[in-house]
């Protein structure tokens, strides 16, 4: 199955790597730089609270899974969203005491980005000296300034990835409906062929056998039936359940084509798969952060200190779109992610809620699926270096602005 899907082996790896970097805190080789960063920050916010989130991924046969490939530009990087059922385990725990354990069948979305030479050697600016060399120098030493330097960022990465919960786990629910109802069936049809054989003393022995088997296996079989339907009612309240309160997020979905109809009008290069990806990825950054103002990829005035408790961010995958206009050379978003958060003040909270997020970028911003904020390039110089949270260029000192290149956040507030 690995080797059919393009990437899934991507998928598989990250989600290892993701229970290795909670245990061990190895840094997952198969993500991006920005998203490596994203999930620093959450660990530092785990252990600010002293929490430990363990989570585990089962892989099995049967699953649904896929990859779509992403339309984008003439650009040498493309996208690829993959995606599959799994079964994932998490477990929360502070000073060695289990706070909370839920088992969850769900489907993982990862945005792939790749190269069409990623097997080949490509240019890049030194991250130190700014000077450019290839690829394959760097890791034995930049020819301009000596300085050594592991490559995190070949391709293909993971630039992405957000989980949607299912109403219950296919791959086991059909065994394991058949293995209780065959109990069921067997455990009544036997109850009442005992009861049968019980109450006809009177009868010769043959009649008897026969009107208990019988009446068993009728009475056995419409007994089944009723558990059955009895069952069927379970999930399809649950079913319900779970659409009640996701009723508020079918707008988004509809929402969603219009949006990328209107920003592909400005930009060609526009993904909505992408774009979902990366802004639920920035928007987990901006929570997570300690140091808010230093991040160039937010510059808002609102009082964000309700996070300050956050330790997980779980996106439902739907946003709505409240707003939209283009005024000046910009546009401008205003967008509503629907998310299923964990706080730990004195005890560990679930919370469902709403982030209005704003977000700007120029009409004229190109999307660049290879663009990353972890390694820009100076306008004015043409050095590289990590905008994350540099808001100025360490060479010349030219600011570096994100909207004339990519989505910059101005403002986040629960609804």
């Amino acid at each position: 199955m690995r080797a059919s899907i393009p990437y899934m082996h991507l998928l598989e790896d990250f989600l290892t790597q993701k229970h290795d970097w909670a245990m061990t805190g190895r840094e997952p080789d198969t993500a991006s730089g920005e998203l490596r960063y994203c999930m620093e920050q959450q660990e530092n916010r785990l252990k600010s609270k002293g929490i430990t989130l363990d989570e585990q991924y089962a892989f099995r046969e049967g699953d649904i899974v896929n990859c779509i490939n992403v339309p984008g530009s003439s650009s040498p990087f493309h996208n690829h969203t993959v995606y599959r059922e799994t079964l994932r385990s998490r477990e929360f725990r502070r000073d060695g005491k289990k706070l909370r354990r839920d088992v969850t069948p769900l489907i993982v979305y990862v945005n792939v980005t790749d190269r069409s030479d990623a097997g080949g050697d490509f240019a890049v600016n030194c991250p130190n000296c700014g000077s450019v060399t290839m690829a394959s120098k760097l890791e034995s030493g930049c020819p301009y300034c000596g300085t050594y330097f592991k490559m995190r960022d070949l391709y293909p990465r993971i630039s992405s990835y957000y989980c949607v919960e299912q109403v219950m786990d296919r791959y086991k629910a059909s065994e394991r409906l058949k293995r209780v109802f065959l109990t069921i069936g067997i455990s009544l049809a036997a109850f009442f062929f005992t009861v049968y054989m019980w109450e006809g003393k009177e009868y010769p022995l043959i009649f008897r056998i026969l009107r208990a088997l019988f009446s068993g296996c009728m009475l056995g079989a419409i007994g089944t039936l009723v558990c059955y339907m009895a069952y069927s009612i379970f999930l399809l309240s649950k079913l319900f359940g779970m659409a009640g309160g996701s009723i508020a997020m079918l707008p988004g979905l509809f929402a969603r084509k219009n949006l990328a109809r209107a920003l592909e009008a400005y930009d060609p290069g526009f993904s909505l798969e992408v774009f979902e990806g990366k802004m639920v990825s920035r928007l987990k950054t901006v929570l997570f952060s300690e140091d808010r103002d230093s991040l160039n990829l937010y510059e808002g005035s609102d009082d964000l200190s309700m996070f300050d408790d956050l330790i997980n961010a779980d996106y439902r995958g739907a946003f709505k779109v409240r707003s939209s206009k283009v005024s000046n050379g910009q546009v401008t978003l205003e967008l509503e992610f629907f998310m299923e958060d964990f706080y730990m003040d004195s005890r560990l909270r679930r919370r469902k809620e709403r982030l209005i997020v704003n977000m700007e970028r120029r009409c004229d911003a190109v999307t660049d699926p290879g663009y990353t904020v972890s390694a820009v390039v100076c306008p004015n110089c043409g050095s590289s270096f990590d905008a994350m949270h540099k808001k100025e260029c360490p060479y010349c000192g030219t600011r570096y602005r994100m909207d004339e290149n990519d989505w910059l956040i101005t403002g986040i507030r629960r609804k």
